[in-house]
């Protein structure tokens, strides 16, 4: 197989690994551990190109703090101290806080 252009973890910006996944697909996963990264996510799929997919999919846009409105939009904001998300508005008064993307949406509740 050739390499896969991935995309980082979301959350932790660590570089994904890959694994056989039920023998014939293919797993993506974030190669930090859960102490490291406070989601820790995967995807596996039968098809190689669906795991890329699924993985590349939800990758966040993180953009620089510069650009945060200021309006009281909800937003996932990156604390670079602790190196985790942090959800919010900002206001910017925090330094510690150099990304932002926008607040995920949550499952849908059938």
């Amino acid at each position: 197989m050739t390499a896969l252009a991935l995309k980082p973890c979301p959350f932790c910006g660590s570089v994904p690994e890959t694994g056989v996944w039920q023998k014939v697909g293919l797993t993506v996963q974030c190669s930090s551990s859960l102490t490291d990264c406070p989601v820790n996510p995967g995807y596996s799929h039968y098809e190689p190109m669906g795991a890329v997919a699924a993985w590349n999919a939800r990758a966040l846009d993180w953009r620089p703090i510069s650009e945060a409105p200021q309006d009281g939009t909800r937003l996932m904001l990156w604390d670079s101290v602790s190196k985790r998300p942090v959800f919010g508005s900002w206001r910017g008064d925090n330094p510690k806080i150099t990304h932002f993307a926008a607040e995920p949406a949550g499952p849908e509740v059938v």
